[in-house]
C-alpha cells in the first residue's frame, strides 16, 4: 500500500490571463496532490478503488477508508477529476459507518502506528480543503501542525504547512501563502525529501509568481526543478518547468520561455505509454501556440496549433478543433496565406452548421 503521508499538495496549471495562469484541461485554480514514491498510472488508481471495496466488502472498514484516501491523493496527482469524485463519494459513504478515531489518545493508539494516524488527519484536513470547508480545514491542519512539531514529524509539519498555504492561496490572500510556503521548505531544509521539498519550493515560487515577484518565483521554480530531477517525477517536473516559462515570459524573456514550454513539453512526451497525457500536452501546446501569437512568431503559431489540432483529432473532441480552426484561419490570414485561411474557415463554417 502506498503511503498517505508521503504526499504534498501543489497548485497546478491553469488556462488563460495576463498572468498566464492556467490552461485547459489542467483545471482552474484548482490544487493537485504529488509526490508520491513513484510514478503514478491510471491503472494503479483502478487497482486502489477495487481494493478499496474489497477491504470493505470482507469488513475491513477503515482500511476500505485508508484505500479511498489513497486514491483521493492519487487522483487528484494525476489530474483525474472522476477518481476523485469516485474517491469523495466512497468516503462519504464509508465514513459514517467507520469512523477515523477523532479523540486526543487515539494518538496513542498501538494497534496504528503515529504515522498513519498523522497522514489520516492530513487526509481528513485535505478532503476539508477540496469540499470547501476553509475554516475546518484550518483548525484540522492546526491540530495535526501542533502534534506534528511536539513529535518531530517534519514530512507531517510540510505537508500541514503547505496545506495552510494552499487554502490562502486559494482565497487569494498569497502573502499569507507565501509565509506557510516558506516556513514548509524551511521545515524539510534538513532532511532528505526532494519529492516534497520540490512541491513547497514550486508553490512558493507559484506565490511569488501571483504577487509579481519574478525574481524570486524563477529562484525557487529553479530549486523545485533540481529536486524534481532528483526524485523522478516528470509530471512535477513538467509542470514547474511551464511555470519557470510563464515567469521567463512575464520577464520579456521570450526565448528562454519557449525553452521551457519546450522542455515541458518534452517532458510529457516521455509519459507516453505509462498514462493518457495528451489533454495536458494539447494544454501546454496551446499556451505555446497563444505565447507566439502574442509575439507574433506567427509560422511558430501556426505549428504549434497544428501540433494541437492533432491531438484533439486523435482524442475524436469536435468543440476544440473549430476553435483552433479559427485560429488557424486568422493566422495564416495574417501570414499572406488566403487560400489556406479560407479552407480552414470553411471547416469552422461547415462545423457550426452541423
Amino acid at each position: 500500500m502506498l503511503r498517505p503521508d508521503a504526499s504534498i499538495q501543489f497548485t497546478v496549471w491553469s488556462s488563460t490571463t495576463a498572468p498566464l495562469c492556467p490552461l485547459p484541461g489542467f483545471g482552474q485554480a484548482s490544487t493537485m496532490t504529488a509526490a508520491l514514491p513513484q510514478s503514478l498510472t491510471f491503472p494503479d488508481c483502478s487497482q486502489l478503488y477495487i481494493r478499496g471495496w474489497q477491504y470493505q466488502e470482507y469488513g475491513h472498514g477503515e482500511a476500505a477508508l485508508r484505500a479511498f484516501h489513497e486514491l483521493l491523493i492519487m487522483g487528484r496527482q494525476v489530474g483525474h477529476h472522476g477518481w476523485v469524485i469516485a474517491a469523495e463519494q466512497a468516503i462519504a459513504g464509508l465514513s459514517a459507518d467507520h469512523p477515523l478515531p477523532e479523540t486526543a489518545d487515539a494518538w496513542q493508539n498501538p494497534l496504528v502506528s503515529p504515522d498513519l494516524q498523522t497522514a489520516e488527519k492530513c487526509n481528513r484536513a485535505a478532503v476539508l480543503h477540496t469540499q470547501g470547508a476553509w475554516p475546518e480545514a484550518i483548525q484540522a491542519y492546526q491540530k495535526v501542525l501542533s502534534y506534528a512539531t511536539q513529535a518531530g514529524h517534519h514530512v507531517a509539519m510540510a505537508r500541514c504547512l503547505n496545506g495552510l498555504g494552499l487554502i490562502y492561496f486559494d482565497q487569494q490572500r498569497f502573502a499569507l501563502a507565501e509565509t506557510r510556503f516558506r516556513a514548509a521548505v524551511a521545515v524539510l531544509a534538513d532532511i532528505a525529501a526532494p519529492m516534497q521539498s520540490a512541491i513547497v519550493s514550486h508553490n512558493l515560487g507559484l506565490a511569488h509568481y501571483e504577487q509579481g515577484h519574478y525574481d524570486q518565483a524563477q529562484t525557487e521554480f529553479q530549486k523545485a526543478l533540481e529536486c524534481w530531477q532528483t526524485g523522478a517525477d516528470c509530471l512535477g517536473l513538467a509542470l514547474t518547468l511551464d511555470y519557470l516559462g510563464r515567469v521567463y515570459a512575464q520577464k520579456g524573456e521570450s526565448w528562454l520561455a519557449l525553452g521551457s514550454f519546450e522542455a515541458a513539453t518534452d517532458v510529457l512526451n516521455d509519459l507516453v505509454g505509462d498514462q493518457d497525457i495528451r489533454q495536458a500536452a494539447a494544454a501546454l501546446l496551446s499556451q505555446m501556440a497563444q505565447f507566439c501569437e502574442q509575439k507574433q512568431h506567427l509560422y511558430l503559431a501556426i505549428t504549434y496549433w497544428q501540433e494541437v489540432l492533432a491531438i484533439y483529432q486523435d482524442c475524436s473532441t469536435a468543440a476544440p478543433c473549430i476553435v483552433i480552426w479559427q485560429r488557424l484561419s486568422d493566422l495564416y490570414a495574417q501570414a499572406g496565406y488566403p487560400a489556406i485561411a479560407r479552407q480552414y474557415a470553411k471547416r469552422v463554417c461547415q462545423s457550426l452548421e452541423c
